[in-house]
């Protein structure tokens, strides 16, 4: 959940102009952004980031919303359906380029961690 915020965070911008790309105004896409935000933050609290960020790829609208309803969005800013559902899939690349930049840091920080040492070097 925590990376799901850093990104809103650290990279709001980009993902406004994401949205704006795709037809939203200014207005539109400040109002979308932390209401999709917060459905990610709540889908990570029943999977991991990495799948909550993967089910927004999926061809399979039922898929889909269970990271987002885009349904209940769209009713809740007042944004047609269909358009949320497009900006949502806009924004998707981006958190998923953000996610595995976040692992290959994490996996180049473990490697410099010190390995335990082996049992049988051990006197």
């Amino acid at each position: 959940m925590e990376l799901i915020e850093r990104c809103f965070n650290e990279h709001n911008k980009a993902l406004l102009k994401r949205l704006i790309a795709t037809d939203f105004t200014i207005e539109q896409a400040m109002q979308l952004l932390p209401e999709i935000e917060l459905a990610l933050r709540i889908s990570c609290r029943k999977t991991s980031e990495f799948q909550t960020i993967a089910r927004l790829f999926s061809q399979y609208p039922h898929e889909a919303s269970k990271s987002v309803n885009t349904h209940a969005l769209a009713i809740k800013v007042g944004i047609d359906a269909v358009q949320v559902a497009t900006g949502v899939r806009a924004i998707a690349p981006l958190l998923l380029q953000i996610y595995a930049e976040n692992n290959h840091k994490r996996a180049l920080a473990a490697e410099e961690m010190p390995q335990p040492q082996a049992l049988s070097d051990v006197e």
